[in-house]
């Protein structure tokens, strides 16, 4: 989530380059812009609670952000065993 990304605002770049280098989510806290909410909300849980704590970190993101995360992954996550070469992942037929 807080990754640097292809394509993005040059305040969401230098904002994510400045968590990619210090690592100190009060100050990254401060150089994300008030848009930014998803990222915003795991800085503040790093910055309340630590920052290793990651599963306190992703807490701070509201719930329904949180599904909508969980509801795109599943969208990418369920398509790939269909794309994958029919017997694939099957254990071999008894003869």
């Amino acid at each position: 989530m807080l990754r640097p990304r292809e394509g993005e605002k040059e305040e969401a770049v230098r904002a994510r380059a400045v968590w990619t280098v210090g690592k100190d989510a009060t100050e990254a806290l401060r150089a994300f812009p008030r848009w930014m909410h998803a990222e915003r909300a795991v800085l503040e849980g790093y910055a309340r609670r630590g920052g290793s704590n990651h599963l306190q970190a992703m807490k701070h993101v509201p719930h329904n952000m949180l599904l909508m995360y969980l509801h795109a992954y599943q969208a990418r996550a369920r398509p790939l065993p269909a794309s994958l070469p029919s017997g694939c992942g099957r254990p071999p037929a008894a003869a």
